[in-house]
């Protein structure tokens, strides 16, 4: 819970980088869309009640989810920065700068004995991270910064508490309260909101030729 409270914030974080390193001009229907997005988020997160968080106690484990949800902004905002090169390229290009800062983790990891188990679960875990939340996603959230731009794209950040949500009552039987579905609501209204500025953005980048 607490991983997902510091998530949902990250939307006003990369507003106010965006703000800092480029200058945007940050709009209304922006600041009600981060605000109706993140208030759907916690809705759901803390499954209605929202004096929960009154109770929020910080961990060590919450020092390391602050850090990736920091770097994570940063490289969201900086994707305008990108060089002009195929989408492809630039996802292998930053997958050799993650191999080589996870390397000696790893490396640390196998030296303690502690090995991937040989079983098909294994593997298919494996395998399914290293092609759909790595490979696509990342494809997917590159493009959709290109054509949104990192505040309006990372509201949809926060429809992972609604897919999880959602997951969770197909297979795991879990039942969807009230609080889901205002929760769905506020997050559906605030990327409404929040893409009034991006739909002409996205008509400009379509209109500027092929080599958008």
């Amino acid at each position: 819970v607490n991983g997902l409270l510091l998530q949902s914030m990250q939307p006003v974080l990369i507003l106010l980088l965006g703000a800092a390193v480029f200058r945007e001009q940050v709009g209304l229907p922006q600041l009600a869309g981060i605000v109706l997005s993140i208030s759907g988020a916690l809705m759901i997160i803390l499954g209605g009640n929202l004096s929960a968080l009154v109770r929020f106690e910080f961990n060590s484990g919450d020092l390391v989810i602050c850090v990736a949800v920091v770097v994570w902004s940063i490289y969201s905002v900086l994707l305008r920065k990108r060089p002009a090169v195929h989408p492809l390229s630039f996802l292998a290009a930053t997958f050799v700068v993650g191999i080589a800062m996870i390397s000696p983790f790893y490396i640390a990891e196998i030296a303690s004995g502690r090995l991937i188990e040989n079983r098909p679960e294994s593997w298919l875990a494996i395998s399914y991270v290293s092609l759909f939340p790595s490979l696509i996603a990342y494809l997917f959230f590159n493009r959709g910064v290109e054509l949104l731009g990192s505040t309006a794209t990372s509201l949809y950040l926060n429809i992972m508490p609604v897919i999880g949500a959602l997951l969770a009552a197909v297979f795991l039987m879990e039942p969807i309260g009230w609080y889901h579905f205002i929760g769905m609501g506020l997050i559906g209204a605030g990327i409404v909101s929040a893409a009034r500025k991006s739909g002409q953005a996205i008509a400009r980048t379509y209109n500027s030729g092929p080599g958008s």
